[in-house]
């Protein structure tokens, strides 16, 4: 079953028209709740 969500996740058309995202840190949520916070800028992507 995991295999299947694999194949199907590295096949999708998505890949075709998303751009990858970028991780950045987060610091004063990161000192706050002392961890290492990195945000996924999935507003960046083009509409």
């Amino acid at each position: 079953m995991y295999c299947d969500y694999l194949v199907q996740i590295l096949t999708a058309r998505v890949y075709d028209v998303a751009q990858e995202s970028p991780l950045e840190t987060a610091p004063n949520l990161s000192k706050r709740l002392q961890n290492n916070l990195l945000l996924k800028r999935e507003d960046m992507q083009s509409v």
